[in-house]
């Protein structure tokens, strides 16, 4: 396991709610974190673990908004305090740490867990992704000095952004996923740009997440922006998406873009034919290059006959409360992004502080260096 890596575990400690302040600055503290999360996270692969967030400091329930936001400040609070101490006196403390005992002992346990990742080819549990790719929230930081062969991923790689893996679907160029600052994902679509692994040649940059199962509720919270730019003649463009694991289905659910104006869709299948709802559409463009608070709850049954649920909320204002038929009894991953029929035009988005919860508890979308930019501080 890289050193930066083992490094972005600090964040596991200072962002939890109930860690004293003896903790914060003592390294058998967060070290005692981290091998508390590692075994937390080993218990609940193995079904053992209560329904919490796997000891990972963040323990609330995945609906709770306030809760939700609590936690969002406590990680940047805790980016901030680590980032800005000297990165020489941090790099010889971990060093030292992982010579000792304890040390070895996560290094060996987390080593382990990522070869089962990449064995596996998927993960096995929720758990599992908490547990291992929360540790890259601080590697930005570092990458620049340990790190020499951090490169750029590439279309179709599973990049560690907070909480989770996702797979970045584009067409493979330098301005198609960047970080411009942190916690800002900005995904750019020009003419011809492909996704090479599309049939349907449409042009995307997006990023794909974990397969969640059907019959739980799922929360997203995130902010959204629509770069200025030419204005869009496209008949659709999609932003963000759940897509059913099938792979063959129309998105169930997704929030699109309909020349300037933002339009929420559902959709299912209704004896073998499938069908879709317009929920929302605006009756104004939407604004260019500010920010959008995006909410949203929604529940896709594990059966397609039976009834479903969405809610959305945009700048804390409801646009959408629909109860009927909506998606067609699979998983579904989550995407966020730029997905379109071609044009020829140029159109960027930017996403920020994206928050995915289901049952199991948070995952924090932030941020992958390898995407561009670099820390907003540093010493």
């Amino acid at each position: 396991m890289k050193l930066a890596s083992f490094v972005a575990g600090l964040v596991l400690v200072v962002s939890s709610p109930a860690m004293g302040k003896e903790d914060e600055g003592s390294g058998e503290g967060w070290l005692d974190k981290v091998l508390q999360a590692t075994a937390k996270s080993q218990e609940q692969a193995d079904g053992e673990a209560d329904g919490d967030a796997y000891g990972l400091g963040y323990e609330f329930g995945a609906n709770d908004a306030k809760e939700l936001m609590r936690a969002s400040r406590a990680h940047d609070e805790a980016l901030d305090k680590f980032v800005g101490a000297s990165l020489d006196e941090l790099a010889a403390k971990t060093a030292q740490l992982l010579a000792s005992e304890s040390g070895s002992l996560v290094q060996r346990e987390m080593e382990g867990l990522d070869d089962g990742l990449s064995t596996a080819g998927e993960p096995t549990s929720t758990a599992h992704l908490i547990g291992w790719n929360a540790l890259m929230d601080l590697s930005p930081y570092w990458t620049a000095r340990i790190e020499k062969d951090f490169k750029r991923p590439e279309s179709g790689d599973q990049i560690g952004v907070g909480g989770t893996l996702y797979t970045i679907q584009n067409a493979n160029k330098a301005h198609s996923l960047t970080t411009p600052e942190r916690d800002v994902l900005r995904f750019e679509v020009l003419p011809g740009d492909n996704w090479e692994d599309d049939w349907s040649r449409y042009e995307r940059s997006e990023i794909a997440g974990p397969v969640y199962p059907a019959g739980e509720v799922l929360t997203i919270s995130y902010d959204l922006m629509v770069e200025p730019g030419e204005p869009i003649v496209s008949e659709w463009v999609v932003l963000a998406q759940f897509h059913a694991d099938d792979n063959e289905t129309p998105p169930p659910f997704a929030i699109e873009l309909s020349r300037e104006q933002m339009v929420v869709r559902a959709r299912y299948r209704e004896n073998g034919e499938r069908k879709q709802i317009r929920l929302h559409r605006d009756t104004e463009p939407l604004e260019r290059g500010r920010y959008y608070r995006m909410n949203i709850q929604i529940y896709f049954p594990d059966d397609e006959e039976d009834e479903g649920w969405v809610k959305v909320w945009r700048d804390g204002k409801p646009i959408v409360d629909y109860e009927g038929r909506i998606g067609y009894g699979y998983g579904n991953y989550w995407k966020v992004g730029v997905y379109r029929v071609q044009s020829e035009q140029t159109l960027a988005v930017k996403v920020r502080n994206l928050f995915v919860t289901g049952e199991n508890g948070l995952i924090v979308l932030t941020r992958d260096d390898r995407l561009g930019a670099g820390p907003s501080r540093a010493d």
